[in-house]
């Protein structure tokens, strides 16, 4: 009797066994489709380490794209070269930053430790900060001010670091001087209307630069 149910499976048998192979065969299609639609595997996407990623790459392109400014808040390490502003590399910081703020949402913190879900928090507020600046208070089009900011403040800033200096912070130093006409000509094209406090401010803050920049 047990041979001739092995050899003939009843009706019910051969139902089970066509649902497990449809699922055998559904399942790797399922896993493919969430790691394209998150970039992540199910469970990379609901670890500490997914964020640790996230937050590697943010911070990495932060440095390349953040402002500077001519306040006291602690410096960041930047990457030499040329800075740009123009409407293309504006328009590709917004992708970008919808990027990770996309992958952001979809990490799942529950049941996380408490260390990790603040460290969780306080991605998504420098996440907010990038939004605050290119949408929220965009002084790269309000504010002449800002693009004072832009080239003198990364001289100024390449310049008072201890030496002494080498060929390469020399040659940095240079293409931040360099780098000037460039910002200028897009500061041009980006400021719409700029309130004339705004302009009265940034006037003012030209006067005696030479001099300001000597000492």
């Amino acid at each position: 009797m047990t041979d001739s149910i092995l050899l003939f499976p009843t009706e019910h048998v051969r139902n089970l066994r066509l649902q497990m192979m449809t699922r055998a065969l559904l399942f790797p299609l399922l896993l493919v489709a969430c790691v394209d639609a998150y970039g992540q595997s199910p469970s990379e996407n609901a670890s500490p380490e997914a964020l640790q990623k996230l937050a590697n790459e943010f911070w990495s392109w932060r440095a390349q794209y953040r402002p500077f400014t001519g306040d006291d808040v602690p410096r960041i390490e930047r990457p030499g070269g040329i800075r740009d502003w123009s409407q293309a590399v504006i328009e590709k910081e917004r992708a970008d930053l919808a990027g990770f703020d996309a992958r952001w949402k979809q990490l799942d913190v529950t049941g996380w430790p408490i260390p990790q879900q603040v460290d969780y928090r306080l991605i998504g507020s420098a996440l907010a900060r990038v939004r605050w600046e290119l949408e929220v208070n965009p002084r790269w089009k309000r504010d002449p001010t800002f693009y004072i900011e832009q080239t003198l403040t990364p001289i100024v800033e390449a310049l008072v670091v201890p030496g002494p200096y080498d060929a390469g912070r020399s040659r940095e130093i240079l293409t931040r001087i360099e780098n000037i006409p460039a910002i200028l000509q897009q500061g041009e094209v980006n400021l719409v209307n700029p309130p004339e406090p705004f302009a009265s401010v940034a006037i003012k803050a030209l006067e005696n630069i030479r001099d300001h920049l000597s000492k």
